[in-house]
């Protein structure tokens, strides 16, 4: 179940990034990690901080209670 949990979560924050046109490296600069950490956050592969995943919703303008309400595939 956790696992599902990360690999939805990963890719809801894919989908926003591109639907914004940034890259994964634009977004690992703005979160001060490498782009190979970040690109294992979209894939699921890493458990990111609640710190780490608001700093990641603020840069796509995306409210916690947002991400929460949306739907899972």
């Amino acid at each position: 179940m956790e696992e599902k949990f990360y690999s939805e979560l990963g890719l809801m924050i894919r989908t926003n990034r591109r639907s914004k046109n940034l890259s994964q490296e634009y977004m690992a600069a703005k979160l001060k990690i490498s782009q190979n950490a970040y690109s294992k956050i979209e894939a699921g592969k890493c458990r990111c901080s609640v710190y780490r995943l608001i700093a990641i919703l603020n840069l796509l303008e995306i409210s916690p209670q947002d991400m929460l309400s949306r739907p899972s595939h």
